[in-house]
């Protein structure tokens, strides 16, 4: 497997429109529901953005079949907890929430999201 530049900047543009997606919705929501549950909203909201991206980017939407839903699904089961895990770390410091899910979603889609996507879950043979 080779290293393509594009499809890397391709996939951190739709990882950067999922996180504006997740930061956005728990931003909204922190002000009617507690942050722990808004995130969790967020993530999930910034998890189907992102499932639609990914898809295209690595030409799967034709192609999509159990075997690439069921990873895509662990994958983000992965980075949910993940990115709940860090954030409720962070959170219970008394951080700016705001500024503490942009840095762990820069952290999250750099050293864990691309890598899955790119060489688990999207693969061009669905093989495990």
């Amino acid at each position: 497997m080779t290293f393509d530049v594009k499809e890397f900047s391709k996939s951190n543009l739709a990882g950067f429109v999922a996180g504006l997606t997740y930061v956005l919705v728990s931003k909204l929501l922190d002000r009617v529901i507690n942050p722990r549950i808004s995130n969790i909203i967020g993530l999930l909201c910034g998890s189907v953005v992102n499932f639609v991206m990914q898809s295209y980017i690595f030409n799967c939407l034709k192609k999509l079949d159990k075997n690439i839903c069921g990873k895509y699904i662990a994958s983000e089961f992965i980075i949910m907890i993940t990115n709940q895990i860090l954030f409720m770390s962070i959170y219970m410091k008394r951080f700016n929430t705001t500024v503490t899910r942009i840095c762990i979603a820069i952290i999250i889609s750099l050293g864990v999201s691309f890598p899955l996507r790119k060489y688990w879950v999207f693969t061009l043979n669905s093989e495990s």
